[in-house]
């Protein structure tokens, strides 16, 4: 499949993006019908990376190690200090779902979704090893691992589409699957309809009881299902128990983590908190399993992963944190303990420590600090925190500001949502915004000013120079047919430099606007006068406009004070779009740069940190109000409507509109991107259908905007003014 990026319109965290176009494409585009549909409705969920799942963390027996999968990636963590060792990355379907290791503590198991399951060398901790990948039944194509579990150089495997997979990993380098339970099975929904399925196991322990291993599954359609396992090639099952909701008969409840030990199994529920079942509940047969219900616990949060120890069992409970349950009493397990935490997803305790992960904030260590109180002592950031970004279709370029070592992470797309880790680099100062060419990421490091990448090899992406204008660069914006880099620098203003035929950057001329933090770019046609060019600046306080017509000599031409804090800004044929902070969104007239004025305006409730525009759409990163998604309407005087919005989990604080063309099925595609903090890189594909009060093309009267520079000579460069 070939995916090109076309038309990506105006500006993320304010830097107005740039792409080299051939005449190859523009032919591939009008080729395509239909192209854009008018009216954009709705934008739908696509993908998150890294992908996260209720059991993303594990450690072995020894306790020496902590393993933590996220996206594609496999990190080795230092459970003492809770510093990175080392990371792998692994060929997955939707981000790593299971991991465990032997009791050796030499290998990592971990399931790759539809790739099967991948044998880890983790013996030299600093430089883990893909010792062995195994497809499993590569001629059923829908296989796919959700949940492991080792015992007894034994991988047992939870698939969700064919059931239980039992695989002898007592020669690692030639693991085989040496049994299987599949069994189909029919279930009622809401409205009577009966379906049958083949295997629906989500997750699933194994344990040794009485001399004999059972392993415990899940099963997303019915509840929990014990097969006795002592003879691999025979699996079988020797009792289940029911957990469908009754309120609508035939939905599963959310069953999401196992636990078990001697006597009981403890099965969390997003939905109904804590059920704990006794195994051997008939007196006449002691040593036969029997499933009855023994005790439940409502938990105030979505009950998700568990780790039991003796009496205590400590459960991440979503939004509701870190509860530490006394299940001494089996049936009635108490809540003892709540410590706080976001979207707590998984919990593993080694050693007297307690590992949390939380879907947004990382993993956090716990301690016993006074008796059986524990106290946070520890912190692991993972690298998905996206505080910037740039798309091109093809690949997306994240700038993690605050989080992991990284500066810039590249990460590969896909229509699929399988986006996957591809190449990373630190920068060596403070990475804030970006802008990328076809070889080059120019970001805006903060103090260390403008620090230049080559990203021709996606998976070794390396600094090649720097920029250094005396301050802090906050935002950039790369014009490659004049060959300028116009630079938004916190104490010394607005910043022009020429762009060598390297590629680098040196200083021309510095015009001084106090603070100044986001820039976009804005050309204006005159009728019998050579056309005007300016430079928009935000600074918190306002909106300058500077003009640049004359590069060697830029003018401060106007300015507005807004009533918020002026963060980011775009351009919309003549209107001035300004992010306000906790103002929301300003619609601001430019068509006399010297005088703007104020149009419009809307609340977006967050704190607008970012937008992009994309044709009349202003798509807006809201802070902890997430993705807000407004229209530019023009009735007998212009307005701002909303469209549409997604409460994202994290922190949303960037965002940009890329389309690209699947030319093998002759599709175009419009994708919302968004950063989301510590809620990682989100991606939202459109939804365009008709609707009243949006008109694409609200301004008649409004010169060529097309964005091609036409003083260039047409159509070999792009700069992405607004639609």
């Amino acid at each position: 499949m070939v995916m090109l990026s076309i038309l990506s319109t105006n500006s993320n965290g304010s830097a107005l993006r740039l792409k080299t176009f051939c005449m190859v494409v523009l032919l591939v585009i009008a080729s395509i019908q239909p192209g854009r549909s008018d009216i954009l409705e709705s934008v739908n969920f696509a993908s998150r990376w890294p992908d996260t799942s209720p059991r993303n963390i594990a450690t072995g027996s020894s306790g020496t190690i902590l393993y933590y999968t996220g996206g594609n990636q496999l990190t080795l963590i230092n459970p003492d200090t809770l510093a990175e060792l080392s990371r792998i990355e692994l060929e997955v379907t939707r981000g790593l779902v299971g991991v465990c290791a032997d009791p050796s503590g030499e290998i990592v198991y971990v399931a790759c979704g539809s790739k099967g399951l991948a044998l880890v060398d983790v013996s030299k901790p600093s430089a883990p090893v893909l010792l062995k990948k195994l497809q499993i039944d590569p001629d059923k194509e829908q296989i796919h691992a959700t949940a492991i579990d080792y015992l007894d150089n034994r991988v047992y495997i939870a698939d969700v589409y064919f059931g239980l997979r039992i695989i002898d990993v007592s020669n690692p380098l030639n693991p085989n699957q040496s049994g299987t339970y599949e069994q189909s099975s029919e279930y009622t929904d809401s409205e009577g309809q009966v379906s049958s399925y083949s295997g629906g196991h989500i997750n699933l322990r194994v344990a040794e009881i009485n001399n004999r291993k059972y392993a415990f599954v899940l099963d997303k359609y019915y509840g929990l299902r014990i097969f006795d396992v002592t003879i691999d090639s025979a699996p079988q099952l020797v009792d289940q128990y029911e957990m469908r909701t009754k309120i609508l008969y035939g939905q599963l409840a959310l069953v999401v983590d196992i636990e078990a030990d001697q006597n009981y199994a403890y099965v969390s529920d997003a939905t109904n908190g804590i059920t704990i079942l006794n195994l051997f509940s008939d007196p006449d047969r002691p040593d036969t399993i029997k499933i009855t219900k023994k005790g439940q616990l409502d938990t105030p949060g979505t009950a998700s992963g568990m780790n039991l120890a003796g009496n205590t069992l400590y459960l991440a409970d979503g939004n509701s944190g870190l509860l530490v349950i006394d299940v001494s009493d089996r049936s009635a397990p108490a809540a003892i303990q709540t410590y706080p935490a976001t979207g707590a997803c998984c919990i593993v305790e080694t050693a007297g420590k307690l590992f949390l992960a939380d879907t947004i904030d990382g993993i956090a260590m716990y301690e016993k600090s006074d008796g059986s109180n524990f106290a946070k002592t520890g912190f692991f950031d993972p690298p998905s925190n996206t505080d910037a970004l740039f798309a091109d279709g093809n690949y997306a370029y994240l700038l993690d500001k605050n989080g992991s070592k990284e500066g810039l992470i590249i990460i590969s797309l896909s229509y699929t949502g399988q986006y996957s880790f591809t190449g990373s680099v630190a920068t060596p100062g403070n990475a804030t915004n970006l802008q990328v060419t076809d070889s080059n990421a120019y970001v805006a490091d903060g103090p260390a000013g403008v620090t230049i990448i080559n990203i021709e090899d996606k998976t070794s992406p390396l600094v090649t120079g720097s920029f250094k204008p005396g301050g802090r660069a906050n935002d950039i914006i790369v014009h490659a047919c004049k060959n300028t880099a116009y630079i938004a620098d916190m104490d010394f203003g607005l910043v022009l430099a020429d762009i060598t035929d390297q590629g680098l950057l040196s200083e021309r001329v510095t015009l001084y606007i106090e603070n100044a933090r986001a820039l976009a770019y804005f050309k204006q046609e005159i009728e019998d006068e050579q056309e005007k060019q300016y430079i928009l600046v935000v600074n918190e306080e306002g909106l300058y406009t500077v003009d640049i017509s004359n590069p060697a000599d830029p003018v401060e031409a106007g300015y507005l004070k807004t009533p918020g804090r002026a963060l980011d800004v775009g351009v919309k044929d003549h209107y001035a779009v300004v992010a306000d902070g906790e103002n929301g969104i300003l619609l601001i007239d430019i068509s006399d740069p010297a005088n703007p004025l104020l149009s419009a305006s809307h609340d977006t409730e967050g704190t607008a940190q970012a937008l992009f525009m994309d044709q009349s759409y202003i798509h807006v990163a809201d802070g902890t109000n997430g993705l807000q998604i407004l229209g530019i309407a023009a009735s007998d005087s212009v307005e701002l409507k909303p469209i549409t919005s997604y409460n994202t989990h994290g922190t949303s604080s960037d965002v940009f509109v890329s389309t690209s063309i699947d030319i093998t099925a002759s599709k175009i595609y419009n994708y919302t991107y968004v950063g989301d903090g510590k809620g990682g890189f989100l991606s939202f594909v459109h939804s365009d259908k008709k609707s009243d009060g949006i008109d694409e093309k609200p301004f008649p009267d409004s010169p060529d905007d097309s964005g091609w520079d036409r003083a260039e000579g047409g159509p070999s460069c792009f700069i992405s003014t607004l639609f």
